[in-house]
């Protein structure tokens, strides 16, 4: 029974395991050397964006099975750029206005994606 009420809590600590991995895969030294992405913030923003793309185009290929993990994996994400957020200084009061900022440039190329396929 107590399994039951704590396995939501191991699915979004799996969810975060995984966003973890995602956003050190986007850090690695040879994207802002190698292949020139600005080390910026702007350019590691979009390093963890391509990554989580890949991944969710993935585990998508995958259908419902995943569907959970998936929606999971954008909390996760959002929670992240909501501490960074507040770690550089956002207030409270700024903190919807750039998450939403964040959300369009997720959401924007995944439409595109999506259109492109037909």
């Amino acid at each position: 029974m107590l399994e039951r009420l704590f396995s939501g809590f191991r699915d979004k600590k799996a969810a975060f395991e995984l966003y973890g991995k995602l956003v050190g895969q986007a850090r690695m030294p040879q994207f802002y050397t190698a292949f020139e992405v600005a080390d910026t913030l702007d350019g590691r923003f979009d390093m963890i964006l391509i990554h989580m793309f890949l991944v969710q185009n993935r585990l998508k290929g995958d259908g419902e099975a995943t569907a959970k993990l998936r929606r999971q994996l954008q909390e996760a994400m959002i929670a992240d750029m909501d501490r960074s957020l507040r770690e550089m200084g956002i207030g409270d009061m700024g903190i919807g206005r750039e998450v939403k900022k964040m959300g369009v440039a997720w959401l924007a190329p995944q439409g595109l994606c999506r259109r492109a396929r037909g």
